[in-house]
């Protein structure tokens, strides 16, 4: 099936209405299976490149974020094999940034659900939701906050500009959630939403069981949001709460603040009262493990110092992505 996927995502970039790209398509499969389906185009901008060996698909992704570009070209974006982009998506992008001197865009995207005949539009605009319905600039806050919440960001819908801005994450993070909270969180600086959907994202599985709450609690997670909270601090978590009350994330507030071991600096939402309450934190920690010391997901140590004063920081490595002129 993925090799008609990738068929329908570069469809959707060949009938973009700027023509100004240059698409590399990273096939991960030893089997090279994206070799005929990319060359059958016969378009020079669709570029070839198989990996030298697997490197699994948070990696593969992540070699798409290397901030230096392939072929040149001013700003990059990604196109999974799942996705696709709206006619426009390309030129409204680069014109906003452009008029906006962005570093960094994040569009609005529409939810598709995947079934055996065919794809359903959901008619879902998560960011819209979020973020609201106008253009505007999303601040490193509210993205920290969401990230306590849900998934921070999405891959398919960043436009960045290159050579101005690293968000790739690096090897040490195999998990493609975790990569994709964290490359939200390499964000330093607020960057610009168009409310527009113009990314159509495929779901193979409904909204409900995707949105917040339902993770399982572990390390991983957990030192990801001690993270959130060191850098951070109480604002982060303040922030957080005016949102689970907003969109109903009240349960995975409450995660949140356990995974943090904010446990007794903060209280947990009553989903059914709809309001804040203290809870007693021998309560909250029973049963519960704690997290591995030595664990970092691909984020700086400094990060886990204690009661640590928000600081903005440029992570991790270097590389690059796939190219718009």
């Amino acid at each position: 099936m993925r090799p008609e996927l990738l068929k329908r995502a570069l469809e959707s970039l060949l009938a973009s209405d700027f023509v100004f790209w240059t698409a590399i398509v990273l096939d991960d499969c030893p089997k090279q299976t994206a070799r005929e389906i990319a060359l059958s185009f016969g378009d020079q901008r669709i570029v070839y490149r198989p990996n030298e060996s697997r490197l699994g698909g948070a990696a593969n992704i992540d070699l798409a974020f290397t901030p230096n570009p392939f072929f040149g070209g001013e700003f990059a974006t990604i196109l999974e094999d799942d996705n696709r982009f709206h006619e426009s998506h390309l030129s409204i992008a680069v014109k906003a940034m452009r008029r906006c001197s962005a570093n960094v865009l994040h569009g609005s995207t529409e939810i598709w659900q995947e079934t055996e005949g065919g794809s359903q539009n959901l008619h879902y605009h998560p960011f819209a939701v979020w973020w609201g319905d106008n253009e505007r600039l999303v601040d490193p806050l509210e993205v920290a906050a969401r990230a306590l919440l849900t998934y921070a960001v999405s891959n398919a819908a960043l436009v960045w500009r290159l050579n101005g801005v690293n968000l790739q994450v690096g090897a040490d993070c195999t998990d493609q959630w975790i990569q994709e909270t964290i490359r939200g969180l390499l964000i330093e600086e607020p960057f610009l939403f168009l409310p527009t959907p113009t990314v159509y994202v495929s779901w193979p599985v409904s909204p409900s069981q995707r949105a917040g709450g339902g993770r399982l609690l572990n390390a991983r997670y957990q030192a990801l949001y001690m993270a959130i909270a060191s850098r951070f601090g109480d604002r982060v978590f303040e922030e957080a709460a005016k949102l689970a009350l907003r969109h109903g994330y009240a349960d995975a507030f409450n995660h949140a603040i356990i995974r943090s071991l904010r446990v007794g600096r903060f209280t947990q939402i009553d989903w059914t009262r709809q309001n804040l309450i203290l809870v007693g934190k021998s309560i909250i920690l029973r049963g519960i493990s704690l997290l591995d010391p030595q664990y970092r997901p691909g984020l700086p140590a400094r990060w886990f110092t204690p009661d640590a004063q928000p600081e903005h920081t440029n992570l991790i490595s270097d590389t690059s992505a796939g190219d718009i002129a």
